[in-house]
């Protein structure tokens, strides 16, 4: 039935939810700015125990595990300390990057 309140609480005006402590205005998830902001995915990753295999001008193939990936070094975020063929170490890159590069799954966001 339209309109019938069976079953249901009724819904209180603003002023009244004021009184009783509770924000007037409906709580969105993500948005509510009372927490402080929404949560967010890390800005970036960290590979550790990467070995690049190979250098190009443009190019570093780097190992990890048993993935091989070609990243440019302008994709190498600060605190990778890979830079030339031979070296081992960490690479970090940013998340999306990542992800797009199948290094990382994609994760909703999270604490």
């Amino acid at each position: 039935m339209i309109g019938s309140m069976s079953g249901s609480e009724p819904v209180l005006s603003p002023a009244a939810r004021r009184r009783q402590g509770i924000s007037p205005l409906p709580r969105v998830l993500g948005a509510d700015s009372e927490r402080g902001p929404p949560l967010q995915y890390e800005d970036t990753i960290e590979i550790r125990g990467v070995t690049v295999m190979r250098q190009t001008d443009v190019a570093l193939l780097c190992r990890m595990g048993n993935q091989h990936r070609w990243i440019a070094p302008t994709q190498l975020q600060p605190g990778s300390t890979v830079a030339r063929s031979g070296d081992v170490g960490t690479i970090v890159l940013k998340r999306p990057f990542a992800v797009e590069q199948g290094l990382v799954p994609f994760q909703g966001l999270h604490d």
